[in-house]
């Protein structure tokens, strides 16, 4: 204990701090204050610099948290954008399939129309005719239902005065031929005339169309004695230049000595599928 006084006196000695010195206590609190900004400059500067480089990592590491998000939220709308157009693509196709399947089975349905159609002509001139099937897209509105439209033309063979049938049921005649469009006369129009025979009285006459969408007698040839029977069956008898004869027209609704009216088999206004006969 001695020894440890020796030596604190032996240093304060040489510092000229003696322990009751003011001079020695103001060099003691000099040091100590020197001592302590140093300390503090030094680790703030280490702080400092250690907290830059961290803020600096969590810059960084904030940046790529939020381009990560910037390229999924990115990805996602482009994701969900594909997908409604995936959607919109989907139901168009379906739609184009329906409308596919509709083709396919009216396709059939003409199919089997002319095969009906060649199985039940009943005059021989048509069995070296040219069939072509077709379906009717337009028809004139009003009372009278007199022109139609269907789809073919010159590219499909079709020629003016082509006969035009639903099976072996006399629709009307082709008066007006473009590349791929041809524009029918209906016997319903008041400008058809159609040369008939009546197949029980065998009487001829021309029928015409008329605003009810029945068929009027407007000649009756051969001066009959009798009138036509109703209910009696009316073909075309294949007088004149258009039609060829045995196609069925109607049957006769009313026989009076002032008006003779047939009711077509065809109805003109709900036919869709015809077919044409090339002469």
């Amino acid at each position: 204990m001695a020894q440890n006084d020796s030596t604190r006196y032996r240093i304060s000695s040489r510092l000229g701090l003696g322990s009751g010195s003011l001079s020695g206590r103001l060099g003691i609190f000099v040091i100590v204050t020197v001592v302590s900004v140093s300390c503090v400059f030094y680790f703030s500067n280490h702080f400092r610099n250690k907290a830059k480089g961290t803020s600096e990592q969590g810059m960084f590491s904030i940046y790529g948290v939020l381009n990560g998000i910037n390229n999924a939220v990115i990805s996602t709308k482009e994701s969900f954008f594909n997908y409604i157009n995936l959607e919109r693509k989907f139901r168009a196709l379906q739609q184009e399939n329906e409308e596919l399947k509709s083709r396919i089975l009216l396709y059939h349905k003409v199919t089997q129309e002319n095969e009906l159609l060649r199985k039940s002509f009943r005059y021989h001139s048509a069995l070296s005719r040219k069939v072509i099937s077709t379906e009717i897209f337009a028809q004139s509105l009003g009372g009278y239902m007199e022109q139609a439209r269907v789809a073919a033309g010159e590219k499909q063979g079709v020629r003016e005065n082509d006969v035009v049938v639903a099976s072996d049921k006399l629709v009307g005649r082709i008066n007006q031929v473009s590349e791929n469009v041809s524009e029918v006369l209906l016997i319903t129009g008041p400008n058809s005339k159609i040369p008939v025979f009546f197949t029980s009285t065998h009487i001829k006459a021309i029928l015409r169309g008329s605003q009810n969408g029945a068929l009027v007698v407007s000649i009756l040839h051969g001066g009959a004695e009798s009138l036509p029977n109703v209910g009696e069956l009316v073909v075309t008898s294949g007088d004149g230049y258009y039609f060829p004869s045995g196609l069925l027209v109607g049957t006769v609704t009313k026989s009076e000595q002032d008006y003779i009216e047939v009711m077509p088999f065809s109805d003109v206004k709900n036919v869709k599928i015809v077919s044409i006969l090339r002469g």
